[in-house]
């Protein structure tokens, strides 16, 4: 929320980038910043916890509402002729039961790109995990730097 407030306010964007190994946060003020991860080896880390005594409240969770588990990826033909490939992510099947859907390209028609584009569909349908943080007054000195 402050970080949204920040943005708002102007000259200072913020985001998460996902990649092949987990989440990047990014800042930008004037321009995209790098990444903040504990121990990246390029920037300062930006952290919140207890010791730090820099956050009056913090929250964690995971938002289930646009989730699926489980892709119907299918091709250009149809009828019979059309490809249709399964996509699953089996272990979010066992934690949150399975959640299907159905998505159908009509470009593709190579059993390795129905694939491919399932897989793209389980990773944007993934289960949200959303941490907000409410810093302290004081620990963004300016909306450019972090003293966290």
């Amino acid at each position: 929320t402050v970080l949204q407030n920040l943005a708002a306010g102007g000259g200072f964007d913020w985001r998460f980038v996902p990649g092949a190994t987990g989440w990047t946060f990014e800042t930008r003020h004037p321009h995209w910043g790098v990444d903040r991860r504990k121990g990246n080896g390029v920037n300062d880390e930006c952290v919140f916890s207890l010791d730090r005594r820099n956050f009056t409240e913090m929250t964690y969770t995971r938002d289930l509402l646009e989730h699926y588990n489980a892709v119907y990826a299918a091709g250009n033909e149809q009828g019979i002729n059309r490809k249709i490939e399964l996509r699953e992510d089996a272990a979010a099947a066992v934690v949150f039961k399975r959640r299907e859907m159905f998505f159908g390209d009509s470009r593709l028609s190579k059993e390795e790109s129905i694939q491919a584009a399932g897989d793209v569909q389980l990773a944007k349908y993934a289960v949200a995990e959303v941490m907000t943080v409410k810093p302290l007054p004081g620990v963004w000195v300016t909306a450019s730097m972090f003293l966290c």
